[in-house]
Order: structure tokens, then sequence, then C-alpha cells
């Protein structure tokens, strides 16, 4: 699995993105998030969208996207597959954020 992090060059705003999410925007042409990952590989600086920038009105297409790897990187991959397996498997997770 592969973790990417987001950086907008408009608000400076930044987020994590993973792999598993990339294939679920992959399944639903209704996102605005979907022209950037449709038949694409992504990777070092490719595009993405900004949902702040969205928000307010502004031009949301002016994010990049980094690849993470390294200690940091794997940590957070193995808390998402296993709060994914949680969540597959019924449990509720709370909301820390």
């Amino acid at each position: 699995m592969k973790l990417f992090r987001s950086i907008c060059e408009s608000c400076g705003d930044s987020g994590y993105v993973f792999e598993d999410q990339i294939e679920k925007i992959k399944q639903n042409s209704n996102l605005k998030l979907y022209p950037f990952v449709k038949d694409k590989t992504l990777a070092n600086g490719s595009k993405w969208f900004c949902v702040k920038c969205d928000a307010s009105k502004k031009d949301g297409s002016r994010c990049k996207l980094i690849e993470l790897t390294g200690d940091k990187a794997k940590n957070l991959i193995k808390i998402r597959q296993r709060e994914t397996n949680l969540k597959s498997n019924g449990f509720v997770l709370p909301q820390l954020y």
C-alpha cells in the first residue's frame, strides 16, 4: 500500500491520501476527485484536488501529491490497515478528529 501527502499551493492545506481511498474514488465517477485518479497511476508530483479551496469557491486543482516513505509512512499504513479491518468486521470506531 502506498501513502501520499497532498499539499495545496493556494491555501497550504495538507492531508494524507491512502491507496485504498484512491481505489474507492476510482469506483465513483460522481466525485470531484475522480478526474484526478481515472486511468492514472499516482506518483510524486501528480495533480490532486483541494477540498478546502473548492469549498471556499477557489480553484481546487492546485494541489500536488508527494509519496511518503520511511518509518512514519509504514506506521500510518499499518494503522490504516487495522482500522479498515476493524470496520469491515462491524466495529464502530470513535472519531478523534
